[in-house]
C-alpha cells in the first residue's frame, strides 16, 4: 500500500472583470487598479511597506480583505523562483502593470476543513486562504498542506468532500460552507473591497483549478503500469473531483516526464483544470529534493493560474468589444501623441497574447492547459480579431518546447 506523509493541495476559482477598463467618473475605486501608473503606484506603496493593512491603505475596514502583499523582491515571505523564471529576472514594482504581476491578499478569517469520516485522526490539515488580485480579476486560493500518514484513498475522500459537501468552516460563521458558496462569499467581498461593488460585472469560471502534489511518502508508489482499478479511480477523482467516472486512466490524461529512469513513476495527470503530480525521483529525501518538489508544485500551480487569467482576459475582451476599442485608442494616440486609458489596457492585452504564446516558464501543467481544444480555439479567435484590428502581428513565433 502507498503511504503518504506530506501532500499539498491548491484550489482556486477564477473571476474576470473589465470593471476598471469601463468605469465612469464617480464610480467606486477602492483600490486604484485601473491604469498603468495608478497600479504601479499602488504596487510600489505596498511593496515599500512589505505588507499593508487594507484599512490603513483605504481608510476603511475591508468587507473581506485584511492585508495586501506584493509578489516582488521586497516581499521577504514568498518564493520568487517562479517570477524569476517567468520574467527572466527578478520582478519589480515597475513591472506590475506591463507584466500583469498580481497582488496577494489575505482575507479577514481563518479557514478549517472538516475531515472525512475515516480520515486519519493524527494527520494534520493546514489550509490557508489567500486571494490573488489582478486589475482584470481575481482568484480565491486555498492552499492546504496535509502532514502525517495518509493514503491515496484518504486523499481522494478529502478532495471529494471539499468539492461535493459543506466542509469549510470559517471563523465567525455558524454553519460550514460548500466550496462554491465559500468562493461566492469571498467574491462578494472582493467586489466591494477592490472593484466596484454591485457595479462589478465579472465572469466566473464554472470549475475551480486544483493541483495536488505528493511531497513525501513512507512506502509504496502508484506506478502507472501496476495499479489496479481502485487506485486508478482514486487518481482520476483527484484530477476530476466533480467529473463522471471513467474506466481506467485515459491516454490524454497522462503525461510521463521525459528522461526519467522509471517513467511510470514520474508523471502528471491532467483533466480540465485538475492536476495530480507524482515525481518519484524527487520523493527520495536526499539533498534538496524536497525543496525542489515543493517549488515544482508551486510553479506548476502559479503558471497554470497565470495562463488561466490571461485566457479569461482575452475571452472576455473579445466578447465585450474591448479589442476594437483598443484599436480605436491606438489610432487616436498615433494622431495626438497622447495615450488614452484604452492604450494602457492594450499593454495588458498584448502581454496576455505574448505570454500565452511564449511563456518563459513552460512546464507540463501549463502545457496541458494550452493544449486544451477550447483554449486553443479561443486564443486563435482572439488573436485573429487582434490581427484584423491592427493590434497584433500575424505571427508571434512558436512557444518553447522544453517542458520540465
Amino acid at each position: 500500500m502507498t503511504t503518504l506523509t506530506k501532500t499539498r493541495i491548491d484550489i482556486a476559482d477564477r473571476h474576470t472583470s473589465l470593471y476598471f477598463f469601463k468605469k465612469k467618473a464617480g464610480d467606486p475605486d477602492p483600490l486604484p487598479m485601473g491604469g498603468s501608473q495608478a497600479y504601479q503606484d499602488l504596487y510600489t506603496k505596498i511593496a515599500t511597506a512589505h505588507r499593508m493593512q487594507y484599512q490603513k491603505l483605504t481608510g476603511k475596514a475591508g468587507t473581506i480583505l485584511d492585508k495586501l502583499l506584493p509578489l516582488t523582491p521586497d516581499d521577504p515571505d514568498k518564493p520568487l523562483k517562479y517570477w524569476i523564471r517567468y520574467l527572466g529576472r527578478g520582478p519589480a514594482p515597475d513591472d506590475a502593470w506591463d507584466e500583469a504581476i498580481p497582488l496577494l491578499a489575505t482575507p479577514d478569517h481563518r479557514l478549517e476543513i472538516q475531515r472525512p469520516a475515516n480520515f486519519p485522526a493524527k494527520t494534520r490539515l493546514s489550509p490557508i486562504p489567500q486571494i490573488i488580485l489582478y486589475p482584470f480579476g481575481w482568484s480565491t486560493w486555498i492552499s492546504c498542506l496535509i502532514t502525517g500518514e495518509h493514503t491515496l484513498s484518504d486523499l481522494a475522500s478529502l478532495v471529494a468532500q471539499i468539492f461535493q459537501q459543506k466542509t469549510l468552516n470559517i471563523s465567525g460563521a455558524v454553519k460550514p460552507f460548500a466550496l462554491s458558496d465559500y468562493f461566492d462569499l469571498v467574491a462578494k467581498g472582493i467586489r466591494a473591497d477592490a472593484f466596484g461593488g454591485t457595479l462589478t460585472k465579472d465572469r466566473k469560471e464554472a470549475d475551480p483549478a486544483i493541483v495536488v502534489t505528493v511531497l513525501e511518502k513512507n512506502s509504496g508508489a502508484p506506478s502507472l503500469g501496476g495499479i489496479g482499478a481502485t487506485e486508478e479511480q482514486q487518481l482520476q477523482s483527484l484530477v476530476r473531483p466533480r467529473g463522471p467516472a471513467v474506466t481506467g486512466l485515459p491516454k490524454e490524461m497522462v503525461f510521463r516526464y521525459p528522461g526519467k529512469a522509471i517513467p511510470d513513476l514520474n508523471y502528471l495527470l491532467s483533466g480540465g483544470m485538475g492536476r495530480f503530480i507524482w515525481k518519484e525521483e524527487l520523493l527520495d529525501p536526499v539533498g534538496t529534493n524536497q525543496m525542489k518538489l515543493e517549488c515544482y508544485h508551486h510553479n506548476s500551480f502559479r503558471s497554470l493560474l497565470q495562463a488561466w487569467h490571461f485566457y479569461g482576459l482575452l475571452e472576455y475582451s473579445s466578447s465585450d468589444g474591448l479589442l476594437q476599442r483598443c484599436s480605436q485608442a491606438k489610432a487616436q494616440a498615433a494622431k495626438t501623441g497622447v495615450q488614452t486609458p484604452d492604450g494602457s489596457i492594450l499593454v495588458l492585452l498584448m502581454n496576455a497574447f505574448h505570454r500565452l504564446d511564449n511563456f518563459r516558464y513552460h512546464n507540463a501543467s501549463l502545457r496541458a492547459f494550452l493544449d486544451m481544444d477550447d483554449v486553443k480555439k479561443q486564443i486563435a479567435a482572439s488573436r485573429q480579431e487582434a490581427v484584423s484590428a491592427g493590434l497584433l502581428a500575424a505571427h508571434l513565433g512558436p512557444a518553447p518546447t522544453n517542458i520540465p
